[in-house]
């Protein structure tokens, strides 16, 4: 299994920092960072600049092309608009991910269903957009988390996934993304639905990989159980695992604002020291 990182880099304040984190996940044996520059509110030629960092040190970069405060709000001029500033800032080379979370209320207001159709629609209208400008590039469906874990006013997981799916092969999706957090990652019914997801992709989703975009545990002890979970293949099906961060999200760091390592991090780069990287 391959490790990923996610990070909101413009959080961090200078130059200097934002380069230090990057170097500091390269020595921790991650292979990409998914970097969450070009959502809606933040965009700007000034914050792409963290895309080609990320690229000149030779990792992989995975782009979040979404918003925090309601995109399915937006009418579809206004996406698409969105979308075109993404393809004017962002480098060759970049790999997205169209879509955070879809299944949550935030994206449609506060009381109101998502809906899963209309995410669809949106998807399309950006990967129509991206694949113009950049036709090989990977691009991964939004995540969606377990219903359990807060399930109040989130559509269902297989639910928003059969959308998806229904809507034929020739959409353009090159993997399916999950999100799993839990301060106990192996509690038994949040495990067992994640499992059932896993499943339900396996078999329907075209044979394409399964990519937790996000992930993580709360407490450095149930943080350290879960990587030890992912690397030693507890999760059959799962190929890529997108950490959850690298600041401002406490009790998921990897490292703090002021870079000072967790506990989580020290164990990763001793074991990417030990066999080359940590897959």
């Amino acid at each position: 299994m391959n490790l990923s990182v996610t990070s909101h880099l413009q959080g961090f304040a200078s130059e200097q920092q934002k380069r230090r984190v990057v170097a500091m996940m390269k020595a921790a044996g991650f292979q990409h960072i998914r970097v969450s520059a070009m959502q809606y509110p933040i965009i700007s030629a000034k914050n792409a600049l963290d895309l080609h960092m990320v690229l000149d040190a030779r990792m992989g970069l995975v782009v979040v092309v979404s918003a925090s405060d309601g995109y399915l709000l937006l009418n579809e001029k206004q996406w698409a608009d969105y979308c075109r500033k993404v393809v004017k800032w962002i480098p060759a080379g970049a790999n997205a991910q169209v879509g955070n979370e879809w299944n949550s209320e935030l994206f449609t207001g506060k009381g109101i269903q998502p809906d899963a159709k209309k995410a669809v629609t949106y998807y399309l209208i950006a990967a129509d957009i991206l694949l113009s400008k950049f036709p090989k590039m990977f691009l991964i469906s939004p995540g969606v988390t377990n219903e359990s874990k807060n399930g109040k006013g989130k559509l269902s997981a297989r639910t928003f996934l059969s959308a998806f799916i229904d809507a034929g092969p020739s959409l353009p999706v090159s993997g399916w993304g999950l999100h799993y957090y839990h301060d106990r990652p192996d509690h038994p019914e949040d495990l067992k639905l994640l499992k059932s997801n896993i499943a339900f992709l396996q078999k329907n989703g075209r044979g394409k990989p399964i990519i937790l975009t996000e992930t993580g545990a709360a407490s450095s002890g149930n943080a350290l159980v879960w990587y030890g979970m992912l690397r030693n293949g507890a999760l059959p099906g799962i190929e890529d695992a997108a950490y959850y961060c690298m600041d401002h999200h406490t009790g998921f760091q990897l490292v703090d604002d002021r870079l000072n390592p967790s506990s989580l991090y020290r164990k990763m780069a001793e074991d990417a020291k030990g066999v080359g990287g940590i897959c």
